[in-house]
């Protein structure tokens, strides 16, 4: 029998008992399953693909909840309407889960939502050569203050605008 430098058993007797012996035991059987577990391709396992299915289920939660934030952040509407909303969510047949859905989540998913936009924002000013802002304030009926502002770039011939 041939050695194997990388492995830390040798078998120098000949005796077929031994042999018998140790393919009947535990570690011979966890060694030969964990060698037909490296042979399954990536992806089949069946754990794998469990864990892919809950995966994608959380990620499928979590979009809706996240559009919810974003349309609530659009519409100036407050965190308490976060709530009622996914419940109405629930009620349509979407599947929301059971986690988040509270005020303070929608706060938060807002919160990384701004984050996310601000770096799209900070990366196409740190490229921009040129830029141009407009900013423009105004109170509405309900003496609240909206203030906006827009910054257009232009990198290599295209115009893009953002809008804060």
């Amino acid at each position: 029998m041939e050695d194997d430098p990388g492995s830390k058993f040798k078998w120098d007797s000949g005796k077929i008992e031994t042999l018998r012996h140790h393919e009947g035991s535990a570690a011979h059987q966890r060694s030969v399953q964990h060698k037909a577990a490296q042979k399954v391709p990536p992806g089949s396992a069946p754990a794998e693909k469990i864990i892919k299915q809950l995966n994608t289920k959380t990620f499928n939660r979590l979009e809706i909840l996240f559009r919810n934030a974003h349309f609530l952040a659009k519409m100036g509407r407050p965190y308490t309407d976060f709530a009622p909303m996914s419940t109405l969510d629930k009620a349509k047949g979407l599947d929301v889960g059971t986690t988040y859905l509270n005020n303070n989540s929608g706060k938060v998913f807002t919160e990384k939502i701004g984050k996310v936009i601000s770096e799209g924002i900070k990366e196409d000013l740190g490229e921009a050569k040129f830029m141009s802002v407009l900013c423009d304030g105004s109170t509405d009926s309900s003496v609240a203050e909206n203030e906006i502002v827009y910054i257009r770039t232009c990198m290599q011939g295209v115009v893009k605008v953002n809008k804060t």
